[in-house]
Order: structure tokens, then C-alpha cells, then sequence
């Protein structure tokens, strides 16, 4: 529990610093407090803690109903563990569906935001006890006047290591 806490308050300093270098590099002179509830940067923040305590379910206030349709197929997909394309393979969907299971209990990151009016990709970092890292890119899109969830692309793993997860 302990553990977890000490995360949940890194992932919010990383999140904070993260919101507070983009705004400096900002060149707009002053935003309303409208626009800063609304950033993509905020709304990551929010989505970060509502999976913390909510595991999966705490993002779909944060999707488009587009992406929550996705999401409620694969939550519901029947988990077939029989061998479909090879050990490499089956450690990567392994893996998809240990993070799914261990999602409050991953740590995430914002590694790279690339923003426009109306869409923003954004790139998170994570690492479950060292022993699945990798990336996960997102599209955001606004969907009245705020930030929702509109695409989860696979992940790209860095490392997975099945022995650390049986330790």
C-alpha cells in the first residue's frame, strides 16, 4: 500500500512538471481558466489517478464512445490461452493482458506530447516492477471543449521479462 502511495505521488510530480515545462514553453500570454481545465496535460493527470483507483474502469470517462466501445471488447474478449503465434507472441499478449489486470498498479509516464488544435498524440511510458516496460501511444481528440481518449494503439514493449513476474 505503502509502495503504491509513493508511486501515485511520483506520477503526479512527473505529471506536474510535465504540465508546468509545456506551459513555459507556451507562447500564448495568459489562458483562461477554462482552456487550462480543459488541456490535454490536465486531463492525463485526471485519467493517471482515475485509473489508479479505479483500474480500467476509470478510463472510460475519459474516452470518446468510439474508444470505449474497444476498450468494453477487449475487457470482454474471452482470455484464450491456448498457442496462436509463437512464444514471442504469446509472451506479448501475455503481457497485454497481465497490464490490463495490473493497470492501477503500473507506473505510467507522459514521455512526448505533440499537440494541435483539435488532436493531440501523446506517448506514455510504463513499467510494472521492472519487470513489462514500454510505450503506449494515445490520440486525444476535444469532444466538447474537453480532452477524451479517442485511440490506444498497441503497446510497444521495451521489456518482458516473465520471470520477474512470477517472483
Amino acid at each position: 500500500m505503502r509502495k503504491g502511495l509513493i508511486i501515485l505521488l511520483v506520477l503526479m510530480i512527473i505529471v506536474v512538471s510535465a504540465c508546468s515545462s509545456r506551459k513555459q514553453k507556451d507562447d500564448k500570454a495568459a489562458t483562461s481558466s477554462t482552456e487550462e481545465s480543459s488541456s490535454p496535460e490536465l486531463m492525463l493527470l485526471q485519467t493517471m489517478l482515475d485509473v489508479h483507483n479505479s483500474g480500467i474502469d476509470g478510463l472510460k470517462s475519459h474516452m470518446t464512445e468510439k474508444a470505449a466501445s474497444k476498450i468494453d471488447k477487449i475487457a470482454s474478449a474471452d482470455e484464450d490461452t491456448s498457442s496462436s503465434g509463437g512464444l514471442l507472441q504469446d509472451s506479448k499478449d501475455y503481457a497485454i493482458r497481465f497490464l490490463k489486470e495490473k493497470v492501477s498498479d503500473t507506473e505510467w509516464n507522459i514521455n512526448e506530447i505533440k499537440q494541435s488544435d483539435q488532436r493531440t498524440e501523446v506517448i506514455l511510458d510504463f513499467n510494472y516492477s521492472d519487470a513489462i516496460t514500454g510505450t503506449l501511444p494515445l490520440i486525444l481528440v476535444q469532444e466538447d471543449n474537453e480532452w477524451k481518449i479517442n485511440g490506444i494503439e498497441l503497446p510497444d514493449f521495451e521489456k518482458i521479462s516473465l520471470k520477474g513476474l512470477l517472483k
